[in-house]
């Protein structure tokens, strides 16, 4: 995978406060995503997501931003971190603090 350079793309926020950034032939992707599939070298999976830890959709540092398994993100916004599935959690955690 080529890495994106996401400082020459074309951006805006939307309505939910998220930095979109305009990725030709993909359309717009949020500049959290395209900041972890540089960092791990690929393209996030379909069952995988990513985090801010601070709650802030917006601050997109590298130290905020954490990949997740979509069923254990949702987990974590319903009842809290203690409800996600440790293993698999901890395992992506690993991948992305490189």
């Amino acid at each position: 995978m080529v890495k994106v350079d996401i400082d020459s793309l074309k951006k805006r926020t939307n309505r939910w406060g998220y930095i979109m950034c305009y990725v030709p032939k993909r359309g717009w992707v949020g500049e959290h995503v395209l900041k972890v599939e540089n960092r791990i070298g690929r393209r996030l999976r379909r069952t995988e997501c990513v985090h801010h830890k601070d709650f802030n959709p917006s601050n997109n540092d590298d130290y905020n931003l954490q990949m997740m398994l979509k069923v254990d993100h949702r987990a974590f916004h319903r009842r809290g971190p203690e409800a996600m599935r440790k293993r698999r959690y901890v395992r992506k955690c690993e991948i992305v603090s490189r």
